[in-house]
């Protein structure tokens, strides 16, 4: 079950981020199927993490999270813990609690040093914050373990259409 959305930088330029976050959301959790693409959410065999994933993939963010802590108390595996951690964080970034997601996203990296997705979904809660530094080197360390991600490719892309509007804010304000 690979998904993801495109990324349209001329909507970007042309509307600004705030008309985009909601396409910023569905990169993350996947909105729109694209054969071969990839998905930021990992589904596994525990069900209240696999159906976690289903409602955060539908939108339904308060019972995706629901649903995927209930699953993280009764899943014991490092790699399935990390997983739902890391979609927890998915969930967390699409309600707009951005520290909890970074926390539930930090948690699943230090389960699972490997887990590129949570590197992305973190990455996306310091793009939100507007910390683009960590956002940046959170992109990058994802993509040092899956360079071939097109997912990490277009939240890094995001992160490089904010960086030359953060540099002339700070411009302006000097």
């Amino acid at each position: 079950m690979a998904q993801t959305v495109g990324y349209n930088q001329p909507m970007f330029a042309r509307y600004g981020f705030r008309v985009f976050a909601g396409s910023l959301l569905g990169l993350l959790l996947g909105y729109m199927p694209l054969a071969g693409a990839e998905s930021a959410l990992a589904f596994g065999p525990a069900a209240g993490l696999s159906d976690g994933a289903r409602a955060l993939l539908a939108g339904d963010y308060d019972n995706g999270i629901a649903l995927t802590q209930a699953g993280l108390k009764e899943e014991t595996g490092r790699r399935e813990r990390a997983a739902g951690l890391s979609n927890l964080c998915a969930g967390y970034v699409g309600s707009k609690d951005y520290d909890l997601a970074i926390a539930a996203c930090t948690q699943a990296i230090e389960l699972r040093p490997a887990n590129w997705r949570a590197f992305n979904n973190r990455a996306l809660a310091h793009l939100q914050k507007g910390d683009l530094r960590a956002a940046r080197a959170d992109v990058s360390a994802g993509m040092a373990l899956n360079p071939e991600s097109g997912l990490l490719v277009r939240v890094d892309a995001l992160v490089s259409a904010r960086e030359p509007a953060q540099v002339f804010a700070q411009t302006d304000q000097n």
